[in-house]
Order: C-alpha cells, then sequence, then structure tokens
C-alpha cells in the first residue's frame, strides 16, 4: 500500500468512517477495515468428504480478549488451519505494511483496545514503553494512594487495606512484594519479606472487632480519619470515638476514659 493510501485510510478513521481492505494471505477470506474490525467474507468453502459445499455469510467477527495484556485478537481459518492473530497486528499489516524487525507497534493513546489506524504507528523500542502509574488506562489506583497503601502494610491486614482502596487483596499483596508499583515504591522481589503483610484475624461470628483489630484502630488514630477507620472495619464512626476515647475497649488500650 503506498504512503497516499495509508493517509487516506489514517484520515477516514479519524473520523470513524469505515473501509475494508483484503488481508494479507487471505485475500480470498477476510478483510479488515481502518477502525480494527475483521470482516469475514462471503463465500463457499469445502465441507466433508463427499465434496460438500457449505455457504459462509459475510459478518463480522467477534474479538478476543487477552486475560492479562487485555490486548484483541481475532481467530480466523484458511485450508483447516486456525490462527489468532491481534488485531493490531492485521491492522499494521495490511495498512503500513510488513513491519521491520527494529520497530514495535503503538498506540498514541496507551489503550490496546483502540485500534483505529491513525492511533497507530511503528516507532523505536524507546518510543513504544508501556504506559505506567497514573498514565495507564486500566490502574486503579494513584501514585498517592499505592503510598498511603506502603504506609498502612506494617499495621493494617492486607483485607482491610484493599476494601478501603476498593481493590483485591491480591493487588495489595503484589504491591507489598514488589510485583507491581516497584519503581515508585522501590520494593524489589528481593526484598522480601521486608514489608510482610499483618494478618488478617477475622472477629468471631456477632462481633464486628476482636483484641487485634482493635490494637489496629488505636495506632491508625494518629494518621487517619475516624470516617475512614470506620469504613475500613465496617463499624460506625461513633464506635471509633468511644474507643479513641476510652469508653469501649480501655481494658485493651489502656485509654483513660475521657
Amino acid at each position: 500500500m503506498s504512503p497516499e493510501d495509508t493517509y487516506y485510510y489514517s484520515f477516514l478513521s479519524l473520523f470513524n468512517v469505515e473501509e475494508f481492505v483484503d488481508i494479507r494471505g487471505y485475500e480470498e477470506s477476510y478483510a479488515i477495515s481502518n477502525l480494527g474490525n475483521v470482516l469475514s467474507k462471503d463465500r463457499i468453502v469445502a465441507c466433508g468428504r463427499k465434496n460438500g459445499r457449505r455457504h459462509i455469510k459475510a459478518r463480522i467477527l467477534k474479538t478476543k480478549l487477552n486475560r492479562k495484556s487485555k490486548v484483541p485478537s481475532i481467530s480466523i481459518q484458511v485450508g483447516g488451519r486456525k490462527k489468532f492473530p491481534t488485531i493490531v497486528f492485521l491492522v499494521c499489516d495490511t495498512f503500513l505494511g510488513p513491519m521491520p524487525k527494529n520497530k514495535w507497534k503503538y498506540h498514541k493513546n496507551k489503550n490496546p483496545q483502540d485500534n483505529r489506524l491513525f492511533n497507530l504507528f511503528l516507532g523505536e523500542p524507546e518510543e513504544c514503553q508501556h504506559s505506567k502509574g497514573d498514565d495507564h488506562f486500566r490502574s486503579k489506583l494513584s501514585e498517592k494512594d499505592v503510598l498511603n497503601i506502603i504506609e498502612l502494610l506494617p499495621t493494617v491486614p492486607t483485607e482491610i487495606i484493599a476494601k478501603r482502596f476498593n481493590i483485591e487483596p491480591a493487588s495489595v499483596r503484589s504491591i507489598a512484594h514488589g510485583n507491581t508499583w516497584g519503581w515508585l515504591t522501590g520494593i524489589t522481589r528481593q526484598d522480601i519479606p521486608v514489608r510482610a503483610p499483618v494478618r488478617y484475624v477475622k472477629p468471631m461470628k456477632g462481633i464486628k472487632l476482636n483484641k487485634e483489630s482493635v490494637l489496629q484502630i488505636v495506632s491508625l488514630l494518629s494518621s487517619t480519619s475516624q470516617s475512614e477507620i470506620a469504613k475500613m472495619f465496617e463499624v460506625s464512626r461513633t464506635h471509633i470515638r468511644s474507643i479513641s476515647n476510652g469508653k469501649t475497649w480501655s481494658h485493651i488500650t489502656k485509654i483513660n476514659p475521657k
């Protein structure tokens, strides 16, 4: 495809105007658009052992997301063989040409699910570094949240921290072990068990707090607001205020009633 044609299709994709082009190597069966949609063409294919024929109607194929990278791919089949290329590969290969070995596919808006032609280009490896931190489109935490989690880890159980920041306990453990956000926290896998998360002791049935959770609440009072502590331990703010004033659990906290 000439540079002029590539520019033309890219300009159309900017305004979501869709045009289909045959996929290289699958010209009779599949085409891909400048918006990243794959078309299975209307065709007759061989079927069965007795020279049967089957009519395949034209339709847009559904994509499948990779569980980890969330990169969409497609299943295409010719001659009984299935392949599962990614959408970004098909768009780049069709409209930008075969990719050189020293080039990487890059999304301008850093969203791997947005495969419109104008959003893609081939760049040097240093240009194509994946976004991280607040810039990542899948990030649920801000850099400030992660630093707060690091401060809470020595005294607050993983499950309580996860509830406070609306994430999974596994995400908190990944931060504590340096598997994620290590570039910000400075924690590496070799540091384990420097920051071992506090074990969560579940209170008895019918009782919301126990000795361990009350001591954890007391340790948080100096650095965390009472309303936030109440949300973390799923109790009322009045309950937290009573503990801080020594009206309840004073035999554990050793706080004199005020």
